[in-house]
């Protein structure tokens, strides 16, 4: 049986939607944290994650759009019509250093997975799911829609078909601890 592959990144240690925004709590880094202390995963099993490319990105996404995003990172500020015509920097999607970069690398991430996935076993990157990314606008704090792009993919691959379950809110009632297996990943 092969080893679950953990898929991360140090840019969401080092990057923040802002001080007061909802996603400033730092759930990716302290996911990906908890896991390395828990021991829940081999450190030969850790895949860094690699960021989309803009050639990537509109396989779903409006060109000019993945532009917009690439050029607020550059600049730091939107221009008025962007702004609106994209909803970049306004509506709880707000203009920051990695505006582009962070969710290109969830994005990457959810590739790199569906191509590690094409031999089976199991995958986990816990930055995935930025669903509201509309394919010309930001919409629920996400630029970019890596599910959308992750199905795509698996379509691509023949991997069909896709099923999709979106779980923004889960509780749970026990706790389970990960199995010792010492295969390989």
């Amino acid at each position: 049986m092969r080893r679950p592959i953990l898929i991360g990144s140090e840019i969401y240690r080092h990057s923040t939607y802002g001080s007061k925004h909802p996603l400033a709590i730092p759930r990716v880094s302290a996911a990906l944290d908890l896991i390395r202390a828990m021991g829940w995963h081999d450190p030969e099993c850790y895949v860094d994650g690699p960021a989309a490319t803009p050639a990537q990105l509109v396989r779903f996404h409006d060109p000019a759009y993945v532009e917009a995003v690439r050029q607020a990172e550059a600049t730091r500020q939107v221009p008025e019509g962007v702004r609106e015509r994209h909803n970049i920097g306004r509506n709880g999607n707000p203009v920051f250093a990695e505006i582009f970069s962070r969710p290109a690398t969830a994005c990457g991430s959810t590739l790199k997975a569906v191509e590690l996935l094409a031999d089976g076993g199991v995958v986990h990157s816990p930055a995935g799911g930025t669903h509201h990314g509309r394919r010309d606008r930001a919409s629920g704090f996400c630029y970019f829609n890596d599910p959308v792009l992750g199905i795509l993919a698996f379509l691509d691959a023949g991997i069909a078909p896709v099923y999709y379950v979106d779980l923004d809110a889960i509780t749970a009632t026990g706790s389970r601890t990960p199995s010792a297996a010492t295969t390989a990943c």
